[in-house]
């Protein structure tokens, strides 16, 4: 619609109400109902000791609350503000309001109406004016009304006397008191509106503006002031020399606009011709625009200070001379001279004026080296313009040499990496803008050089990528702006970028976290590289604010899409250098091309805070009240004035106003620090530091800008016990608000505004403090619960963290009163492969009260992140999932206001709320806000089109669902017996792919005992165990798809939900209920046609395998006729994992009954279990094959020790307690009787049948079986199957291994009963024991069997026993290998790593023929030489190098350090077996693995024996283990971890767990044969690729922040951190070695090695220190490549080989010296380097052998090599000498 249009219309719609307005009733309304009032609540005086002060105009009611009337508590109304805490406490309360009244002289009436229960007085500017059922003279706050007011309320009018003398024109107050008729009484209420009729004929007038015309220095808004109330304004209503204001806020007399961006000179401000600006009168007065009086001017004029705009050469650049500078100022300037400028403190020679605003200044003679910039004392540089402000001087320093790099051309010098973006819809609910992506942020670049550049294959990369379009150029001194978006940026007014270069869009974003940008050039080399971060020391105000208004106090919708930036300080200086960057000040916006605020105010930079710490004496962060505190701050640039001062305060958190104290640190070694005294418990420190750079003190950290005012350390208490121990204090008042937000809920009465946004009350959190591990948090914490269950004595809490320091990866905490069924329950679903919670007890004091609470992760990206990473490992081979949106259904069983059923019934607007906002009430969003309710909203609708249509309703279910997620989540419910599901406790889950599952909470009292039997269709209407009405989604999924339902549930209560399955993940103590649900369930799904259970028939024994091989099942058995075999679901897991997380998932349609196994997926060494489901054409699964077992390599032998069926034992059933003796191998049990399995008593309805009945009526009966084992027991594997009714006890050799359906824990006795009563005894799968109570020789298996009752009317007993042991072949086998020889042993002047092989038979054997390889998977690729010889009980050594002119066998290939697989290939009549192989994991330098005893036993780590029987050696234990360093943010290539062993001895590691998820501890499993050094290192890539190699692990790290832990082969943690966001670039680990306190390390990530802290400000590979000892700029990258002293190394050369940059003598050297008739090689060997010398026949040879490495100490030593005799008698040989850089 056009401008014109749009007025015609609203001059129309003016007409109709001045015609309407010529009656009574359209007055003009002062204040009507509904409105903002100040509030105080009638408990105390408002007022003291003048009463009636509260009733006067200039009355400072500041403390008074702000509420919106009308004022009540006891009605049933849905606006206004509810008193919940009055009824009975207090009798009145008190409100005051301004409003705006025109000239009384014009009024003719004044008419006030109220309604109001009981009574009340009013007072208009101090004066009485209305008394309304109150008799009392002066009312009090303790006074009563005189009467009741009569129901129903109705409005009263109410004169006003002598109005013209009480009402004043302009602005007037009205208070009023509102009295009760007694403290008891049920309700109060109170609402008012006043309007007046004005007569008057003079239009209005503008009365004045702010600014006033005239002179000003800045117009971007304007406050007009009329002479009276007026009315129909709009923004464009004001012309700014022509253009309209671009918005408009103010009421009554009072308004204010702004503007658009104005250039400097006059402004006229006018109004528009077709404004319809009127008065309020009875007969509005229009507005006279023309009038010269209603018109104004300004004489706009640059006011800002002159200050320097730009400086060439740059400031801070390293540059090759200096002879002149050009300084060019923001305006023109005067009072310039060349002894302004000081160059070293000496004046520029002479100064040449280029123009106004430039000059440039000749320097008299060179200067070199660091050259400093300052302005003398009393320069007097003014500004040309009327305002001739002062120059403000700023300094800056060159850093000049002859061999100085050519400086970069174009610089990143801006950032805007994470802008305010809030959500934000239309109104029909749909999102503005899709924000799943943050598509305001924008890079900025600018050209420091004196030359236009081209950028033609110029490129931006790192975390983006951006290729500059050809023909794009950048001039000297201009900016570029690359968006993500560059449309929607150009679009932000306040960037003003209309005439800005801005190109984009660019692939990827701007990491939120921080990471590395490149400016690249056209040869691809890096012009410029910013890595920035989000954490400290960066400014973490350019966060997006950095943490939420709750902190910061900012409301971020003041600044919707635009934000605080990284500004960068000084252009020449690096980029890497937080101290050179700064957040760009949140009120003035970033500055996308243009000069940034900052260049304004400074050149340089100044010194920043970089680490900061508050430990004890033994350096731990963790506080005790009998530590001293040691606080500690490091500088970037410790240059400074007036040292540091620490500012401190004890935090009492009922308090405020407690006493700061400043105090002077100390310099010690680079480290400013101060000591604090020793403080009791609980104690709240928090401090920050200041410094005076020049300008005055002030804080430099925290940060400026950054989201929190102070750092803090806690006096934490002494605690015991193993679980995580958090502090929570929160203050007396915030318990009281939190009592008051309780009161204000739906249940109460509580009913939002119409139209707001959902947020109850009930939800508002209050401050607090958090602190676990020395770390403190401010937070802001609520009751956590349903809000009509949620109070203080629950103790139960939800805590929101800020972003910048989160715990976990995690935004918010929940310490719950839950109990075990809420672990169960989400154990239950993490299994079932949903997204849910993880779940850990914790220990918690909250304010000062310590207790045990189970904490609860929320519903939020961080949980589906780690839901979808976890899914990768369970699917091998499927792609990671985007995050989906989840709800959380927080319905009530009534319509209230907005609220009602969340059940997933559609939802009909109601009382003024619309359906749409119906939902976001009802149900809350949880991530992904930006998207709004609209999909879910249609989501249901759609259930409620076709709910009555089942062939619909089936259509709208698989087009719309995950199917299987929904029906697992019903399923398992459903099987807990869950009872409040229906209209709240659970969320809809919209996955990215737009499918919709359901996801549990609250598992409150299910799988109770008595649920066993309960409807397996809860949730259906009319179902007897559905409770709280129909779940609308459950009773339409059972309508449409009940068979398939049943089908699914039948396969998870035979898989998922049996008792073993629960045991197995940890949920022993619901087995019980899950072996009688289990019975129930397989009743109620009696009907289902599944395919038949398919049987194993090959790789079913646990016996070793070789490549190629086949797991073979039985074939198809239908369910009935039509039904046909569609596919196999092939699994493999190894024998310490789970079918949950295989290592081979695949569903096949060709493979139905025989799978090839997939070998190179598969560790070496390793049991693995298999299994096999058939899948028809209907979709139905049978249950799985199972139990089936192979071992990968190696000798393994299954064995069958004791069948099942048709064994006979001995028994006793003659009632009598044996005691324990019966258990032993001596018992003497000839007089006992015996019989053939199955042994027992059984029922009609047993499917398996008795071969020998006993007589009922023991508790418990004995069963012993005696067999001979002849095998070697060492690494036998167990296992164990039975038939048992009721519980049982099994024992080998008189020491229990198993137990069935008996208590969990302590001794069991012959009176001991079952756990539960078991009818229908079915086999058990296959149970895995260890084998370390087996012998060779007689075994005892001995089995008591519980009944559960006497009066039990059926037994059953079967078990058998089957072996898997080691059997070496007969004939030459592998005996010793070493894959990491460092010298230890010499095979003439070389130390390759060896392969031992033995003979322990009693002939001589030929190897002709046979061979090794170093992979199990191809031929070998060694032969031996034919007629090869091994004799009987001899050695043979092969050496693993391709050194022929050496002695000996040589493989022709190396040993991998790291782990591999090693075969001996032997010939036969059908070609190449392997005899025997080994597979290992990392190996320990110089120590060998061995058979030990020699030639028969299993393998061990040694000390090396080549052709000697072989020794063991001592090793240390796990305990000594520490996860040391992690990089969960690399710039390049995989994310890592590195372990430590502190001890002394080697530490095996063979099984240990490693995992970044608690509750699946076994991601990764460390190799077989897996050692660590003594005080070694290893390194492991967490790149969730555990088939790339051995050290590769099964789960990625979190640069969120998470947990990594070790455990034992027990599940006992060794070691554990728990890290929060990391920076890109940087790892974190432990420092020293091994110790508690954890440190970044910004510039020396060490994996594999000892942790460094060496600080490196501008990122050139020399330390600061380093660069300080030998003259060089630490903030200078470019001195690395410079060779101060030209001997043909530059100074990164130097310092690499430890040599003095400065010194053309000092190099690495290498030099031949004769001693004793020795030739020997010698050269000074540097502290901690590591050296290795080389040797070759040919100086340019490309094949040089490594001769030795040299290990790093601690101290500078001289190192002599002797040259063998046999280099010596070459004709010639060359030797180098090499330093290795550090290699990942």
């Amino acid at each position: 619609m056009d401008s014109l249009l749009k007025r015609v219309l609203r001059m129309f719609f003016l007409g109709m109400t001045l015609f309407i307005g010529s009656s009574p009733g359209q007055a003009v309304t002062l204040f009507d109902y509904e409105s903002s009032w100040k509030l105080w609540r009638g408990k105390t005086p408002p007022s003291r000791p003048n009463y009636m002060e509260w009733v006067k105009k200039d009355y400072d009611d500041l403390d008074w609350e702000d509420v919106k009337t009308p004022v009540f508590f006891g009605e049933k109304i849905e606006a206004g503000t509810e008193l919940t805490d009055m009824r009975s406490k207090y009798n009145s309360f008190f409100l005051r309001q301004k409003f705006d009244c025109p000239n009384p002289e014009n009024i003719t009436s004044a008419t006030f109406r109220a309604k109001a229960d009981d009574g009340f007085v009013a007072y208009i500017n101090g004066t009485e004016v209305i008394r309304y059922n109150v008799e009392t003279d002066i009312p009090k706050y303790n006074s009563r009304a005189s009467d009741a007011a009569p129901e129903p309320l109705r409005s009263k009018f109410h004169k006003i006397p002598n109005f013209k003398s009480i009402l004043k024109n302009g602005e007037n107050i009205i208070a009023i008191i509102v009295l009760n008729q007694r403290r008891t009484s049920p309700d109060i209420f109170f609402d008012a509106k006043f309007t007046v009729v004005s007569d008057e004929r003079t239009p209005p007038k503008v009365a004045f503006t702010d600014p006033p015309s005239g002179l000003i220095s800045n117009l971007d808004r304007v406050s007009v002031n009329f002479s009276e109330p007026v009315q129909g304004l709009q923004a464009s209503d004001l012309l700014a020399n022509g253009k309209p204001a671009i918005s408009i806020e103010g009421s009554g007399r009072s308004w204010i606009f702004e503007l658009d961006s104005i250039d400097f000179g006059k402004v006229q401000l006018t109004w528009a011709n077709e404004h319809g600006i009127s008065d309020q009168a009875l007969k509005p007065n229009a507005f006279n625009s023309s009038d010269k009086a209603n018109n104004w001017s300004y004489n706009l004029v640059d006011g800002t200070s002159p200050y320097i705009k730009r400086v060439n050469p740059p400031a801070g650049l390293n540059i090759k001379s200096l002879d002149s500078i050009e300084i060019e100022f923001n305006m023109a300037v005067e009072g310039v001279s060349p002894e302004n400028i000081l160059i070293n403190n000496n004046s520029a020679e002479t100064i040449k004026q280029i123009s106004e605003s430039r000059y440039l200044f000749e320097i008299n003679q060179p200067v070199l080296g660091e050259v400093n910039i300052s302005w003398e004392e009393n320069t007097i540089i003014t500004g040309k313009n009327i305002f001739k402000k002062k120059f403000i001087p700023i300094g800056w320093s060159y850093q000049v040499n002859a061999n100085a790099p050519t400086p970069p051309r174009i610089i990143i010098s801006e950032i805007m990496y994470h802008p305010i973006e809030e959500p934000e819809f239309d109104k029909n609910g749909k999102p503005v803008i899709d924000l799943s992506e943050d598509i305001h942020e924008f890079l900025e670049l600018h050209n420091l050089s004196q030359n236009t550049v081209t950028l033609d294959n110029w490129r931006i990369s790192g975390g983006i990528d951006f290729a500059f379009p050809k023909g794009t150029t950048l001039d000297s001194g201009e900016f570029l702006v690359l968006a993500k978006d560059p449309k929607r940026l150009a679009s932000i007014n306040e960037y003003n970028l209309n005439l800005k270069k801005i190109l984009g869009p660019y692939e990827g974003t701007l990491s939120n976290n921080g990471e590395r940008l490149r400016v690249e050039n056209s040869s691809g080399d890096t012009e410029d590289s910013v890595n920035y971060s989000a954490q400290f020391p960066w400014p973490i105000g350019a966060d997006s604010i950095g943490a939420g208004p709750k902190w910061t106090g900012i409301d971020p919708m003041d600044y919707q899409y635009l934000g605080s930036s990284l500004e960068r300080i000084n252009f020449s200086l690096p980029g890497d250098n937080p101290e050179n960057w700064v957040a760009s000040p949140l009120q003035e916006n970033a500055t996308p091309g243009r000069p940034n605020h900052i260049s304004r105010k400074q050149l340089m930079p100044a010194p920043i805070v970089t680490s900061v710490q508050a430990i004890n004496r033994n350096g731990s962060r963790i506080i005790n009240k009998l530590d001293t505190v040691k606080i500690e701050a490091k500088l970037s640039d410790n240059k400074i004035l007036n040292g540091i001062t620490l500012e401190y305060f004890y935090d009492n958190i009922e308090k405020e106003d407690e006493s700061l104290v400043k105090v002077e640190m100390e310099l010690v070694d680079g480290i400013w620090s101060y000591i604090l005294p020793r403080k009791p418990d609980r104690t709240l420190v928090r401090y920050r530091f200041l410094a005076d750079f020049g300008k005055g003190t002030r804080r430099i950290s925290p940060r400026l800008g950054d989201p929190y005012d102070w750092h803090a350390y806690f006096v934490m208490p002494k605690t015991t016990g193993s679980n995580k121990y958090f502090e929570l204090l929160i203050p007396k008042k915030g318990i009281s608000q939190l009592s008051k937000n309780m009161s204000a809920n739906p249940r109460s009465g509580y009913r939002p505004a119409k139209g707001i946004r959902p947020r109850g009350p009930w939800n508002d959190t209050v401050h607090g403090v958090l602190v676990h591990d020395g770390v403190v948090r401010d937070v802001y914490a609520r009751w956590n619960g349903s809000f009509f269950r949620r109070n203080s004595a629950r103790n139960s809490w939800k805590v929101r963290l800020p972003r910048y320091n989160r715990f976990d990866g995690q935004s918010d905490l929940m310490f719950t009163d839950k109990d075990n069924v809420t672990i169960a329950g989400h154990a239950l679903y993490r299994e079932l492969g949903l997204p849910t919670s993880h779940t850990e007890w914790v220990d918690v004091s909250i304010n000062k009260r310590k207790m045990r609470r189970l904490m609860l992760e929320d519903h939020n990206d961080r949980m589906l992140e780690k839901y979808h990473e976890d899914q990768v490992n369970r699917n091998p081979g499927s792609e990671l999932e985007s995050n989906g949106h989840i709800f959380k259904s927080s319905g009530i069983l009534q319509n209230l206001g907005p609220y009602g059923r969340g059940d997933g019934s559609k939802l009909s607007p109601r009382d003024g709320w619309s359906s749409l906002q119906r939902y976001e009430w009802i149900y809350s969003s949880k991530n992904q806000d930006w998207k709004g309710h609209t999909e879910l909203k249609e989501l249901i609708d759609g259930l409620a089109r076709y709910k009555n249509n089942r062939t619909q309703l089936r259509k709208w279910f698989l087009e719309n669902w995950d199917m299987n997620a929904l029906m697992d989540y019903i399923a398992v419910r459903n099987w807990m017996g869950t009872w409040d599901d229906t209209v709240h406790n659970f969320y809809f889950w919209r996955r990215a792919d737009g499918r919709w599952g359901m996801l549990p909470w609250d598992f409150d009292n299910d799988m109770q005992g008595s649920y066993v039997n309960k409807s397996i269709f809860i949730g259906e209407a009319n179902n007897s165990n559905t409770t709280h009405g129909t779940h609308p989604i459950k009773d339409a999924f059972f309508k449409a798809f009940r068979d398939e339902y049943k089908e699914h549930l039948y396969y998870l209560n035979n898989t998922l939900l049996t008792p073993d399955n629960l045991k197995r993940i940890g949920l022993a103590n619901y087995a019980t209920y899950a072996r009688n649900r289990q019975i129930s369930i397989n009743k109620q799904c009696a009907s289902v046609k599944v395919p038949a259970q398919p049987t194993a028939l090959k790789l079913a024994g646990g016996s070793s395998v070789y490549a190629p091989a086949s797991m073979v099942v039985s074939t198809f058995e239908p369910a009935e006729k039509n039904s046909e075999h569609a596919s196999t679901i092939w699994s493999i897991r190894h024998s310490d994992g789970s079918f949950t997380y295989p290592v081979y998932k695949n569903e096949s349609k060709e493979n139905l009954t025989a799978m090839p196994v997939p070998f190179e997926l598969l560790e070496f060494g390793r049991t693995y279990y298999w299994q096999a489901t058939f899948v028809d054409n209907k979709g139905r699964k049978s249950l799985p094959a199972s139990g089936a077992s192979f071992r990968y390599g190696g000798h393994a032998k299954a064995i069958n020790i004791i069948s099942l069926k048709d064994t006979e034992w001995k028994y006793n059933a003659d009632g009598e307690d044996l005691g324990k003796d019966w258990r032993d191998n001596a018992y003497d049990d000839s007089f006992w009787l015996s019989g053939k399995t199955y042994i027992g008593r059984a029922t009609t309805r047993q499917k398996h049948k008795m071969a020998t009945t006993l007589k009922m009526g023991p508790r418990t009966f004995y069963f012993r079986k005696s067999f001979n084992f002849d095998h070697l027991v060492s690494g036998a594997e167990l296992q164990l199957q039975y038939l048992i009714d009721d519980g049982a006890a099994f024992y080998l050799n008189g020491k229990e291994i198993h137990r069935i359906n008996m208590k969990e824990r302590g001794a069991i006795r012959y009176t001991t009963r079952a756990t539960t009563s078991v009818r229908d005894a079915d086999i058990s799968g296959l149970i895995e024991i260890s084998g370390k109570e087996l012998k060779q020789g007689k075994n005892v298996l001995a089995v008591e069997v519980h009944q559960y009752s006497t009066n039990d009317s059926d037994l059953a007993f079967g078990s058998s026993l089957s072996a898997t042991v080691e059997s070496l072949p007969d004939g030459i086998i592998l005996n010793e290998l070493m894959a990491s020889n460092r010298g230890s042993v010499k095979n003439g002047d070389t130390n390759p790593d060896w392969i031992e092989l033995y003979n322990p038979t009693n002939r001589q054997i030929d190897l002709t023929g046979a061979g090794l390889g170093d992979s199990v998977d191809e031929t070998p690729t060694y032969f031996f030489p034919d007629g090869t010889i091994l004799p009987q009980k001899k050695h043979l050594i092969i050496w693993c190098d391709d050194s022929k002119n050496q002695s000996g066998l040589h493989s022709g290939f190396a040993l991998d350090k790291d782990g591999q697989n090693i075969a001996l290939w032997w010939p036969t009549e059908d070609g190449l077996i392997i005899q025997d192989a080994i597979g290992y994991g990392p190996q320990v330098d110089d120590l060998s693995i061995g058979r030990s005893p020699n030639g028969i036993g299993p393998w061990i780590l040694n000390k090396p024996t080549p052709g000697a029987n072989n020794q063991n050696i001592s090793l240390g234990s796990v305990e000594n283990l520490s996860i040391n360093e992690w990089m969960a943010r690399p710039e390049a290539g995989s994310d890592w971890f590195e372990i430590y062993n502190r001890s002394s001895l080697p530490v095996s590691i063979q099984g240990l767990r490693l995992s970044d998820d608690p509750t699946q501890p076994d991601k990764t499993i460390m190799p077989t044969l897996s050692f660590i050094a003594g005080k070694g290192f290893l390194k492991l890539i967490a790149d969730n690729s555990p088939n790339e190699g051995l050290n590769h692990s099964s789960f990625r790290l979190s640069g969120k922040g998470e947990q990594i832990l070790l455990t034992d082969t027990n599940a006992k943690t060794i070691d554990s951190v728990l890290f929060g966001e990391q920076t890109r670039g940087i790892s974190e680990g432990r420092y020293p070695d091994g110790a508690e306190t954890i440190v970044n390390f910004p510039n020396t990530d060490t994996p594999g090695q000892s942790n460094l802290i060496v600080d490196d400000s501008d990122d050139d590979g020399l330390p600061n220190l380093w660069e300080n000892i030998y003259g060089l700029n630490p903030n200078d990258f470019s001195d690395a490549k410079l060779d101060n002293d030209n001997d043909g190394h530059n100074n990164l050369e130097e310092f690499l080989a430890g040599t003095n940059p400065n010194d053309e003598s000092s190099v690495l050297w290498l030099d031949f010296i004769s001693h004793d008739n020795k030739m020997l090689l010698t050269f000074e060997a540097q502290p901690n380097r590591t050296y290795i010398l080389w040797n070759s026949s040919e100086v340019s040879s490309e094949n040089w052998i490594e001769v030795k490495q040299f290990e790093p100490t601690s101290e500078m030593r001289k190192i002599y090599h002797e040259i063998p005799s046999k280099r010596l008698n070459l004709p010639k040989g060359y030797y180098r000498l090499t330093i290795p850089a550090k290699v990942d």
